[in-house]
């Protein structure tokens, strides 16, 4: 290595270390719209920006201490354990926006540290890990084989790439009328969703372009149990799955709707064998518990 080479090389070093992991601005925002729908386009956006729509606090938590190798959590994602803490955390809504220091796009681990660091900056958010092992399902490929449709487009998902614009509005999403003022933006129940995005009903999931891994992170949240991808499957998918719930939401606020699930339409693990040529096996592995010691709700912006 030549002597440019070795100081340029160490000049990046330098500046990573000395990088300081917080985000340079961020708005955090009491969602009131009322609606169910959650939205995330990723862990970043053009010049690693974080940003999520109608999230409870126990979710953005969730995001910030999951464990990364199985890859992003997706909107309703199980993701660890969270005990502790008071109801508001499940209950109460929160619309994100986060960018970092000009010039500085954080890579996944990064993203990570930067989200615990708002969490304890403006809720006042201090937690403790255990671990231990229980139940947990793997998710593998059907004896039929792989269903699932391939992404046309199979470029990684880039942090420092520019973000992908909502869809405009869609007269018959859910929720209010063609995305009320106020409320997250109208996400159509059918047809393509932009590049990267996840999107959870009750009853459906869609992503697109998104790894298996990713997708079975989306699974925990709706089978009740930590899923780990043993599929073997690489690559970026477009998802697609329509089931029936266990069960439907209860008391949702005015003007909520939402497509009402076939009574009769195939259980979860049904559709995922049907639709996807996915299956999920129980197993046994480590559980992952994030104690909540103390947390507030957020300070002003």
């Amino acid at each position: 290595m030549n002597r440019l080479a070795l100081a340029c090389t160490l000049a990046v070093a330098a500046f990573a270390q000395n990088q300081k992991l917080t985000y340079e601005v961020a708005t955090i925002k009491l969602n009131t719209s009322g609606d169910g729908r959650m939205m995330i386009n990723g862990m970043g956006g053009g010049g690693g920006r974080f940003r999520v729509v109608n999230f409870p606090l126990r979710q953005l938590i969730v995001f910030a201490y999951a464990d990364r190798t199985q890859g992003l959590p997706g909107p309703g994602s199980q993701g660890p354990n969270i005990t502790g803490g008071p109801s508001w955390i499940n209950t109460e809504r929160y619309d994100v926006e986060a960018r970092p220091e000009e010039g500085f796009v954080p890579n996944a681990e990064q993203s990570q540290k930067m989200l615990q660091a708002l969490l304890e900056e403006r809720f006042g958010l201090k937690v403790r890990r255990e671990t231990k092992d229980g139940p947990i399902y793997v998710l593998v490929v059907a004896k039929n084989g792989l269903k699932a449709k391939k992404s046309t487009d199979q470029t990684p998902i880039s942090l420092a790439g520019p973000p992908s614009p909502p869809p405009p509005p869609s007269p018959g999403a859910p929720g209010r009328s063609g995305g009320a003022p106020g409320g997250p933006p109208a996400l159509p129940t059918t047809g393509p969703l932009p590049r990267g995005i996840m999107f959870v009903i009750p009853g459906q999931l869609r992503a697109s372009a998104q790894t298996m891994t990713a997708f079975a992170n989306m699974l925990s949240g709706q089978s009740g149990r930590k899923v780990i991808d043993k599929t073997g499957v690489d690559g970026l998918y477009d998802f697609e799955l329509t089931f029936t719930p266990d069960q439907m939401p209860a008391n949702l606020p005015p003007g909520v709707q939402f497509p009402t699930p076939d009574p009769n339409g195939p259980s979860l693990f049904t559709a995922l064998q049907e639709q996807l040529g996915l299956k999920l096996e129980p197993s046994t592995g480590p559980l992952e518990s994030i104690v909540i010691e103390s947390v507030l709700k957020p300070t002003e912006n």
